[in-house]
């Protein structure tokens, strides 16, 4: 029998590199599971993580402190729902009251074969248009460590210290801002 792997005639690796490409093609198309539960709940403090901005800069948790922070962070397919609470909010917090509110592009959707810089460029644009300053969360630390719904659109609040003291997951509501305000 011939190893069709180490045959040196063209059939055999052409045959390699084609397995090789099929198997290769086929690992990039299957779901990775990226998100683990979080540890952190209300109440805890909120480890300083670190996250590129669409205008280069890099903002810290630990940057953020001295101010209420909102975080809005949700998959493309939510991106309706997470503008209407950015929208809300910043209605029901104009810029003066201590409250910072950034919205946290998820890049889990992004193909492996888009460039970083591409993705850069359009993030500044969409910047142009947005009102929060739109956070790259790379490599989905932040949303792994947040414990981030991936499917969904989630709203952390974070106080002035560093202490997660609300988190709410789903579509926008009349009730869930009631709630997010009284904390």
């Amino acid at each position: 029998m011939t190893n069709v792997f180490v045959c040196p005639g063209k059939t055999g690796s052409w045959f390699a590199l084609l397995f090789i490409f099929i198997m290769v093609f086929i690992f990039t198309l299957q779901p990775i599971t990226i998100f683990a539960d979080s540890n952190i709940m209300i109440g805890d403090n909120i480890p300083n993580f670190e996250l590129e901005g669409a205008d280069g800069k890099q903002y810290t948790l630990e940057q953020m402190k001295g101010k209420i922070t909102i975080l809005v962070m949700g998959p493309k397919k939510t991106e309706d729902n997470n503008n209407k609470w950015i929208e809300i909010l910043q209605q029901a917090y104009p810029e003066n009251e201590g409250i910072e509110i950034f919205s946290i592009m998820d890049m889990r959707g992004i193909p492996f074969f888009i460039t970083d810089n591409f993705v850069r460029g359009k993030v500044e644009e969409m910047q142009a248009v947005q009102s929060v300053t739109l956070l790259m969360d790379w490599d989905q630390k932040v949303n792994e460590l947040l414990g981030a719904d991936k499917d969904q659109t989630d709203i952390f609040v974070i106080s002035r210290d560093g202490v997660l003291i609300d988190h709410k997951i789903g579509d926008f509501s009349q009730e869930k801002l009631k709630l997010v305000k009284q904390k």
